[in-house]
């Protein structure tokens, strides 16, 4: 999502440090947006790409919460979700690259698209096991 409208616009819009925005972002620690920041990036977001992925990503959260959902079906959602968020951020990479086609927009769409795929692989597992998990007819 920051990819799409840029790292030095989200700062902007937030009021937050560039780093702390980069930490946010990466994949590989689990720092975590507030939620007054993740509703001024949805509507910058909205205003420039089209669409509000942390409110609808939310609003799935939500209702899974309700609905109270096994382990599984939550650990498919979370898989799904963070599928969808990189997805999204790696279709605006590949859309940015299309319109720079500079080494660093290049590689930042590689980079997007590489989580993207990795994050889809980590569904199939968890699928796996809910189809292992299903009585089977005698």
């Amino acid at each position: 999502m920051i990819d799409a409208i840029g790292l030095s616009r989200a700062a902007e819009v937030t009021g937050r440090r560039q780093s702390y925005l980069r930490r946010v972002t990466d994949p590989a620690r689990r720092d975590a947006l507030t939620c007054h920041d993740a509703l001024l990036l949805d509507a910058e977001y909205d205003a420039t790409v089209g669409g509000r992925p942390i409110h609808e990503t939310m609003k799935v959260k939500l209702d899974a919460q309700r609905l109270h959902i096994t382990f599984d079906q939550q650990a498919l959602l979370e898989a799904t979700m963070d599928s969808v968020r990189e997805a999204g951020g790696a279709h605006a990479a590949l859309i940015a690259a299309t319109a720079n086609p500079s080494p660093s927009v290049l590689k930042a769409a590689l980079r997007g698209l590489m989580q993207s795929v990795q994050a889809k692989n980590r569904i199939a597992p968890i699928l796996r096991q809910m189809i292992r998990r299903q009585p089977q007819a005698p």
